[in-house]
């Protein structure tokens, strides 16, 4: 065997080596290869759980004004920053977490993934904002697209074709049924 090929062997052998001991050091000089970030955000909540919809345990979904007699209103995800009270005349503190902005309102709600059961006509429902190839509202992907996209506030009008798991809203717009939320 050549010295060039034995060399090489050697080579091989060492990354292969080093490559399946996890943390180990060559050298003094090079780095440990795994490092473990550490947060500084003493106030992250803990034990936060993402649902199929990628919504969280301590999320909200929050709007400016209230569904009324409209067909539907935009709502968005976000967190509570300050709990409702006398002084602030009932409204809560929330954070968007499309944009970060904060705001004061009284119209938020707690929710939870639509059981077949919850599926009734004049439901409120909050779906997401996207369409699938068939022209029906989908449910997010992940967890960005949840939190940055656009949710509708919206009641339920015709569960007709719950069957093939559509339900039609207000205005006549088709939801699949996996992408309806309804309020806790």
């Amino acid at each position: 065997m050549s010295r060039f090929k034995l060399i090489s062997l050697m080579i091989v052998v060492l990354i292969a080596v080093t490559a399946c001991v996890p943390r180990l050091k060559v050298s003094s000089i090079l780095p440990d290869v795994v490092q473990v970030a550490a947060t500084t955000d003493d106030a992250a909540p803990q034990n936060v759980v993402e649902d199929a919809h990628f919504v969280q345990t301590d999320d909200f979904f929050v709007s400016e004004v209230p569904l009324a007699d409209q067909e539907y209103i935009y709502v968005n995800t976000a967190k509570m920053l300050k709990a409702p009270s006398a002084e602030s005349n009932n409204q809560a503190e929330f954070k968007l977490s499309r944009n970060d902005a904060v705001i004061w309102t009284r119209y938020y709600q707690k929710t939870r993934l639509a059981k077949k059961e919850d599926l009734k006509v004049g439901k409120e429902v909050i779906f997401f904002r996207t369409v699938d190839d068939n022209g029906h509202f989908r449910a997010p992907l992940n967890t960005q697209e949840a939190h940055s996209g656009d949710w509708l506030l919206s009641k339920i009008e015709d569960v007709s074709a719950l069957s093939q798991n559509i339900v039609t809203v207000s205005g006549g717009y088709t939801v699949n049924r996996n992408n309806i939320r309804v309020k806790n």
